[in-house]
Order: C-alpha cells, then structure tokens, then sequence
C-alpha cells in the first residue's frame, strides 16, 4: 500500500466534520475528512505546506484515499482514480493531474523518496526503475503494492529485480499474503512477516542488518494495519487493540514499563488503549484514529507532528485539536 498505515475510513455518523481515515508522510500527518476535504500537520518541505502546528486544510484537495511520495513531493489518490502531484519547485495543492496514467487503485513510494509504483484498477503494476527512472508493467496480476515488493493474485510475493527492476520475480515467504505494508506483509490470518534493515522487531538480533528474507513476527495475529514508528513495528488487530515490537524509541508511549533500550522487544499488546481504527506515522511520531473520531498523537513534534500546537516531544498520548 502508499505510505498510509490506515484501516478502513470510519462511518461518519456524527453530522458534524470529523476525520474518517488518517495517514502519514515523512514528518507530517494527514487526515481525510468527513466532507471530503484533506487536513495536514507536521513538518514539510513544500512552501505551501509548511509546517502547521495543528490540522490545517489542504486547498483544492478532496476525496484523498491514498498519499505518499519524498520530502518534497507528495501524491495523492482520489476516490476517482486520479493521480496528482504537488511539488516543492511550483505546483501548490490541489497539484498537477498525472495524466500519464489509467485509472489506478494504489500507491506504493519507498518511504522518504519518490520512486516505487502504481497500481492499476485492473491490477497491473506500473513501477519506475530506480536506476533509469523507466517504467515497466507486471504480467503477473497484482492485488496490492509495497515499497519494494507486491502481492499478486495468487498470494505469492512479488520483488522487482535488482538492479533495474526490469522484471518481477517471486520471493519465498513463510504464507500466502493478503496484504503489503513497506516491507512487511500480511497473511489472511493477521499475521505478520517483514524484511529489509532489522531492528529487533522480527525478534532478530538488533544489528541493523539487511534481512533479504521476509521473518515472520512471532505470536502475532489478527492484525489489519501496521506501521513503522522508530525502530518498531506498531499492529492494529481487528478488536481495535494495539501491539508493538521491535526497540524503544523517543516519545515512545506504546513502551511498556520493562521495557529495555536498544535491545529488541518482543510482540506485547499494549494495555490500556481500545477502539483504535487507524494509524498513521512518520519516522518521529506515530498517530492513532479511535472509533469516536478522536485522533491522538506521540512522540517528537517535529514541525508539530503531535497537532495540538506543541514543539517538543510527548511519551503520552496528546489529542490533536481538531
């Protein structure tokens, strides 16, 4: 999926305007709300986008189901299927139509950059080469996209080949995947496999190493969503609970009291937190959607990534004013 660790949108039954689906890029959050507008905080490098310290509208930006891109470019996708693009060098929001594409249903960005992919309605995968900045469409029908890697039809695992990504070819995994978040995967159980540079949350040793294989997270299942937040993993399960894996970092407020720094922690619910419908999270802070349509927020504020107009870190949940 784009760079949005997002369930469902949550129904609007309240009247009022009120966010339905929440999700992260770079240093700054995004919520899509009920009458279709878009609201951002955080950090950006786009003049027109820069740093809000509690949720600003977007202009001339609606129906957002899908965002991502680098520092200073983002994409967005419509409940149309269009594409557009706002920029640093001079397309302020709404942005520039991409009309280079078909109909699509998916993003799928590297984190932080804009290379990776674009999935069609009909399933087809159109992904950039990141060496040539080429394009080239999959032959094998592709349900979701992540940032290096796809879910076909069949739940095999997909990787665009090094050094050109020139070609798809299949990845061994320990199940069949229903869905693709970055570097980890989902099976139809909720549970979870990752790959890429290891922090100890895949219960490996916490080297920082390249992991080419995807590892299955250990006692977890029922997950619908997770997202990268420091050095760890952060899963939504279907009850609307939370778990988190992997190292503890600043403002961390899902680290539980025994927590021990710089090493790997395994899998733990996080007690005390409920009716969570979405997540979102930059590489500094993480923010969670609750099924009243209350969003809040840890961790550091770069830009004021935490939405309630404060500057500096927060190991405690922080309400973003709405």
């Amino acid at each position: 999926m784009a760079d949005v660790a997002a369930h469902d949108a949550v129904e609007d039954t309240t009247g009022r305007v009120v966010p339905i689906r929440i999700m992260g890029h770079v240093e700054a959050h995004f919520a899509v709300m009920s009458d279709g507008s878009l609201r951002m905080w955080g950090a950006s490098a786009i003049p027109s986008l820069r740093h809000p310290l509690r949720p600003t509208v977007v202009p001339g930006v609606r129906s957002v189901v899908a965002l991502c891109g680098s520092e200073d470019e983002i994409e967005y996708l419509t409940e149309t299927g269009e594409v557009f693009r706002i920029t640093e060098a001079g397309s302020p929001p709404p942005g520039d139509r991409r009309a280079d594409f078909p109909p699509l249903r998916d993003l799928a960005h590297t984190w932080g950059t804009a290379n990776g992919g674009w999935l069609t309605v009909d399933g087809v995968a159109i992904v950039r080469s990141f060496v040539n900045g080429g394009r080239v469409t999959s032959t094998v029908p592709f349900r979701a996209l992540g940032a290096a890697h796809g879910i076909g039809e069949d739940g095999n695992v997909y990787a665009w080949s090094a050094p050109d990504n020139l070609t798809a070819r299949r990845v061994d995994a320990p199940f069949r995947a229903v869905n693709i978040w970055e570097h980890c995967i989902l099976s139809d159980q909720g549970e979870v496999a990752c790959t890429g540079h290891n922090f100890g949350s895949n219960g490996l040793p916490a080297d920082g190493q390249f992991v080419r294989e995807f590892v299955r997270i250990p006692g977890v299942r029922d997950v619908v969503a997770l997202s990268p937040f420091h050095h760890l993993f952060v899963m939504l399960h279907r009850d609307g609970t939370l778990s988190r894996a992997g190292m503890v970092g600043p403002g961390d407020c899902l680290a539980p009291p025994d927590a021990i720094p710089r090493e790997p922690n395994p899998p733990r619910v996080v007690p005390g937190i409920r009716h969570v419908r979405g997540l979102s999270a930059t590489s500094s802070s993480l923010c969670l959607l609750f099924a009243d349509h209350s969003v809040s927020c840890c961790g550091v504020a770069l830009g004021g990534s935490l939405g309630d107009g404060r500057t500096t870190e927060s190991a405690e949940l922080v309400r973003v004013a709405f």
